[in-house]
């Protein structure tokens, strides 16, 4: 997906110290892109975009079902193992903050468990 053109991105106006200013530009020229480049980039890495929930648990059970043989839906459920697991980092600390020692109760571990 291509970005929206400059005119069409929001515009924000800072103030920096200038020892800051000359460290980005220094970043900005090892890394041979702009300074606005390094500074979305920076804001990009600190605020990664959420990781929209791709699919429901009825989209996960269709999408199962829907496998034409019994290898292609142990395939798909693996996937679907695996896209459940990269989603629980992120995903646990909501379930504690909404419902504490919920996750520990039902999983035997909290977000803060390793």
């Amino acid at each position: 997906m291509s970005k929206p053109p400059a005119r069409e991105q929001a515009q924000v106006n800072i103030r920096m110290p200038d020892d800051l200013r000359d460290r980005i530009k220094a970043a900005a020229d090892a890394n041979n892109r702009s300074m606005n480049a390094e500074i979305v980039a920076a804001l990009e890495d600190k605020f990664p975009a959420p990781t929209p929930v791709q699919m429901t648990v009825h989209d996960m059970f269709q999408y199962l079902q829907a496998a034409p043989t019994r290898a292609e839906r142990l395939a798909r459920l693996d996937e679907v193992n695996r896209l459940i697991a990269d989603m629980l980092p992120e995903l646990e600390p909501r379930f504690e903050q909404k419902r504490p020692g919920h996750m520990r109760l039902h999983f035997g571990k909290s977000p803060d468990d390793k």
